[in-house]
């Protein structure tokens, strides 16, 4: 039998060596492909965990300033005419820095808004009717939220009871019981997200008066009732009506001075790195009897913090550009 005859292996090599870079090639783009992915998910985890450690340390600040604030509150209580009166009775923010971090805290005595356990009929109205709720459901509206919060199921002329809340859907009835926080007016037949965000920064739960301290009172509410009560033309100016800045503009049946026990205080914080964080606290503040230095009693004022939630940020004039080197560093308060 004759030998195979022998085939030179040039162009079978070639093919062979040409195959294998062409795999080696492949391998090595898979990897480098590998390789990117991964370090874009790294980069992606790095950003993630470094946004999610600049967020808890603007919490971190914002809870800060929301103590800072109770602090403020506190001497404002033990010296009603000292440095602080403007931030409690006045609306007056402050604010100061950490490094190069913007802490901003402003406080609102909830004895300026009407308080949705106490209001009565008129009030109620007049806050609807200046707000431009129309009058037929405004009434409506103001029998619904007062069979909410008693504690019966005896349904007003205009108002709505467990019946009317499962005519309309609804498997929860009304609560019959006080309003445990403004977010709950939500629940009452006949208020919608709407009317609710129009309404939202003018009640409480928290002042325990059935008025309105109008010298803590926002121009707005006091305006708003003004129109509800004794309803006026509208005009070009439409709700947004000037007038001079008296008690005496706010009906003397709708005026409760406060305590000035209660305050709702709102914390935001601007990060170097532009994080924004915001948290809003009621303030309840209380006087404690204290053996003095002489043996006499005096008072003391401490302050409980509850209701605490994140609330949205809100944009400041001048924040972008402020100069925060330039404000003071932040720091505790002694009352005194």
């Amino acid at each position: 039998m004759a030998p195979f005859p022998y085939v030179p292996c040039f162009a079978r090599c070639r093919s062979e060596r040409g195959f294998a870079i062409l795999v080696v090639i492949a391998a090595v783009g898979l990897l480098a492909l590998a390789a990117a992915l991964f370090a874009r998910v790294t980069s992606a985890q790095v950003r993630a965990s470094a946004v999610a450690v600049e967020s808890a340390r603007a919490k971190a600040l914002a809870a800060a300033g929301i103590n800072l604030a109770a602090l403020k509150l506190l001497d404002f209580r033990a010296k009603p005419n000292g440095k602080h009166r403007g931030f409690a009775i006045g609306g007056e923010a402050f604010g100061c820095r950490l490094d190069n971090n913007l802490i901003v805290a402003e406080a609102q005595d909830e004895g300026g808004k009407i308080d949705l356990n106490f209001a009565g009929e008129r009030l109620l109205r007049a806050l609807l009717l200046g707000l431009d709720v129309e009058g037929a459901r405004a009434d409506a509206l103001v029998d619904a939220i007062l069979d909410y919060r008693d504690g019966d199921n005896i349904k007003r002329a205009k108002g709505a009871e467990e019946a009317e809340y499962r005519a309309a859907g609804r498997a929860q009835g009304p609560k019959n019981a006080p309003f445990a926080a403004v977010e709950e007016l939500d629940q009452v037949l006949g208020i919608d997200a709407e009317l609710l965000a129009r309404i939202t920064p003018f009640v409480t739960a928290h002042s325990g008066k059935d008025g309105v301290d109008p010298v803590v009172a926002s121009r707005r509410l006091i305006e708003i009732l003004r129109r509800g009560d004794t309803p006026i033309p509208a005009t070009d100016a439409g709700s947004d009506l000037q007038f001079d800045d008296r008690a005496s503009d706010l009906a003397a049946h709708f005026i409760a001075p406060s305590t000035r026990n209660t305050f709702s205080v709102r914390s935001e914080v601007v990060m170097a790195g532009g994080v924004r964080f915001a948290l809003e606290a009621i303030v309840d503040i209380a006087l404690l009897r204290r053996g003095g230095a002489s043996g006499s009693p005096r008072q003391a004022p401490v302050f409980h913090l509850w209701r605490w939630r994140q609330v949205p940020s809100v944009a400041r004039d001048g924040v972008p550009g402020i100069d925060v080197p330039a404000l003071p560093e932040c720091e505790l308060l002694a009352s005194t």
